[in-house]
């Protein structure tokens, strides 16, 4: 059975900002591979981070710090995803996680200019 009708549907739903709809499209899609849709966890993993940024715009860092490490359980090597929580890190004075996160995209994506901004200035 081919999980690419719910994945594509959650996609849709995630382009739209229906990220509850988006999550459960994609969780289904998992649940029919057994887990094994790389394509439903790494849309699983924006879905979570997108959501996770308007959380933070929002302000509610803990709420978006708990879905951007949702977003690391379905896609650990997403440097964007470490880059952002870091900045909820940052934004909710926890400095050293900041830090842990900061370091960890870099060694996932080296050549990355927004983490060697946030890196050199993160005891500003």
């Amino acid at each position: 059975l081919s999980s690419l009708p719910q994945v594509r549907r959650g996609v849709i739903h995630r382009q739209q900002g229906n990220y509850n709809d988006a999550v459960t499209d994609l969780k289904a899609a998992l649940e029919l591979t057994r887990g094994a849709s790389a394509d439903a966890r790494k849309q699983l993993a924006i879905a979570y981070n997108q959501l996770a940024v308007e959380l933070y715009s929002a302000r509610d860092f803990p709420q978006a710090l708990s879905v951007y490490t949702q977003a690391l359980e379905y896609d650990p090597s997403s440097a964007a995803v470490r880059t952002n929580r870091g900045d909820c890190h940052r934004a909710m004075e926890e400095v050293g996680l900041a830090l842990e996160d900061y370091l960890e995209a870099f060694r996932l994506a080296p050549n990355t200019t927004e983490v060697r901004v946030r890196l050199s200035t993160l005891h500003d």
